[in-house]
């Protein structure tokens, strides 16, 4: 786990959803201990970016006992936008809970990934909800001489044009449009 300080800014325009919390981490005296230890602290916040690159926060709690009481996990969204994919989310929260079970000697990370596979816990885009257009649909396309190019994003194919040379424009689209829209602004003036 890689702990990040977020700009207080970027703070602003955030707003927090818990997404796990135990009241009694207490009743684990050795996990809470070797939370505290990974972390650096024994009550306050510390903060990662997932591999998705969404912001968490850990708060921990000292009730008295000497060690970390309680802790919840918070995911830190744009304010007015809509959560994640909650795939993403639950991958996010397995990575956590390995991590934990890592830096915890009593805990077994295959024992977490075990529990995870046995409950069919979602870490990619589900079956069925991603649709591609063959590609024969886009062969022969008038006014497109530009053949495309593939990156893979999280088992997702997207294809990009790249064409020219100097400073990149990046031109982005929504849905339902596509890269078609931009075909008489790629090509130099002439």
């Amino acid at each position: 786990m890689k702990w990040v300080t977020p700009r207080a800014e970027e703070l602003l325009y955030l707003r927090a959803d818990p997404l796990l919390w135990e009241q009694e981490l207490d009743v684990r005296p050795d996990v809470a201990q070797a939370i505290e230890r990974a972390t650096g602290t024994r009550a306050g916040r510390v903060y990662w970016r997932s591999a998705h690159d969404h912001l968490y926060a850990l708060e921990l709690a000292d009730l008295g006992r000497g060690y970390p009481a309680m802790a919840t996990v918070y995911g830190h969204w744009d304010r007015y936008e809509p959560r994640p994919p909650e795939h993403e989310i639950d991958a996010d929260l397995l990575d956590f809970s390995l991590w934990v079970a890592e830096v915890a000697a009593s805990l077994d990370p295959t024992d977490i990934a075990r529990v995870a596979q046995h409950a069919r816990i979602p870490t990619t885009w589900p079956e069925g909800t991603v649709l591609r257009t063959p590609d024969a649909c886009f062969h022969e396309l008038p006014d497109f001489p530009y053949p495309p190019q593939y990156v893979m994003v999280e088992g997702l194919r997207l294809a990009y044009v790249e064409h020219g040379a100097g400073d990149p424009i990046l031109m982005l689209h929504g849905e339902p449009t596509w890269g078609y829209l931009y075909r008489h602004m790629i090509a130099p003036p002439g």
